[in-house]
């Protein structure tokens, strides 16, 4: 085992070692505080097992912030609402009313893909076909 294998062989410091890379510290401030090279943090990189705590660190954080938002949901959506109905900023109350229509909704689009019988795709924008609301029919 190499002397820089040593280093990182402790789960401890294996644990510090990716909390501090996933956390986007520099990695010549990684190689300076394990008092290593500052090539040795690349060469841990590509270690299968530090890899998979990479990922893992990389998932519980990804669990820790969805839980942090579904525990708020409610108020962010209220909080929306709110935005939603008042008066003095026109913009933010637009925004926030497409926001809601697309929650519920999907994104509009102005774009329809079809297919033919055939199997030929075929893009249609709803520009390409004009409408008159006065008449209910196309122009």
């Amino acid at each position: 085992m190499a002397k820089n294998d040593k280093v990182i062989g402790n789960e401890l410091l294996q644990d510090k070692f990716v909390q501090m890379y996933c956390t986007g510290l520099k990695i010549v401030d990684i190689a300076i505080e394990f008092g290593v090279d500052r090539s040795t943090p690349y060469l841990w990189l590509k270690r299968d097992d530090i890899k998979d705590k990479i990922e893992k660190y990389k998932q519980e954080i990804e669990t820790t912030g969805k839980n942090f938002i579904k525990g708020r949901y409610v108020e962010y959506l209220k909080n929306i609402d709110k935005l939603a109905r008042q008066d003095d900023d026109k913009r933010t109350a637009l925004s926030a009313n497409q926001w809601l229509v697309e929650k519920m909704d999907g994104k509009a689009t102005t774009m329809i893909d079809l297919t033919t019988k055939d199997g030929n795709n075929i893009n249609v924008t709803l520009e390409d076909y004009p409408y008159d609301e006065d008449n209910n029919e196309e122009e």
